[in-house]
C-alpha cells in the first residue's frame, strides 16, 4: 500500500505543480493589470509638462476659472513650443473638460494622479543624459 500511496502523489504532484504555475502566472497578470499604483498618465517629456500639472491641480482644487483659462493658456504655449507630446496634450485636454463641465473633484484628482504617475516614473523622460536644458539658460 506505500508503494501505491508513494506512486499516487509523484503522479499528482507534476498536475498540481503546472496548475500552481498557471494560477501563480494569472495572479501575476492580474494583479499587473489592477494594480492600484498603476500609471493612468504618460510621463510628461519637458519641465513646462510639471508646471501645467500644478497649475490644473491649483485651479482644480480651488474651483477657479481663471486659474482654470491661465492653465488652458499655458497649454496652448507648450503644444506652440513643442514642449508637449499628442498623449500628453490629450491627458491634459481630459482634465481640462472635466473642469470646465463643472467636474472640478473629478478634475483636481485625475490633476493629482497626473502628478502621482510621474513620481512614478522617476523623471526618467527629463534625465540631463537624454534631455538638454541649454536652450533655457540661453534665454535666462
Amino acid at each position: 500500500m506505500n508503494n501505491r500511496n508513494h506512486s499516487n502523489s509523484e503522479s499528482s504532484s507534476p498536475i498540481s505543480w503546472k496548475q500552481g504555475s498557471f494560477l501563480a502566472l494569472g495572479l501575476v497578470g492580474v494583479l499587473a493589470i489592477w494594480w492600484p499604483g498603476c500609471r493612468e498618465y504618460p510621463p510628461v517629456s519637458h519641465p513646462d509638462g510639471i508646471r501645467l500639472i500644478q497649475q490644473l491641480y491649483s485651479a482644480c482644487n480651488s474651483r477657479d476659472a481663471t486659474r482654470l483659462a491661465r492653465a488652458e493658456a499655458t497649454l496652448t504655449q507648450a503644444i506652440a513650443k513643442g514642449h508637449v507630446t499628442v498623449t500628453e496634450r490629450k491627458s491634459f485636454e481630459a482634465i481640462l473638460q472635466q473642469a470646465k463641465a463643472g467636474q472640478w473633484d473629478a478634475a483636481a484628482a485625475a490633476s493629482l494622479k497626473f502628478a502621482q504617475d510621474q513620481v512614478g516614473a522617476g523623471s526618467s523622460a527629463t534625465r540631463p543624459a537624454e534631455h538638454s536644458h541649454a536652450h533655457h539658460h540661453a534665454k535666462s
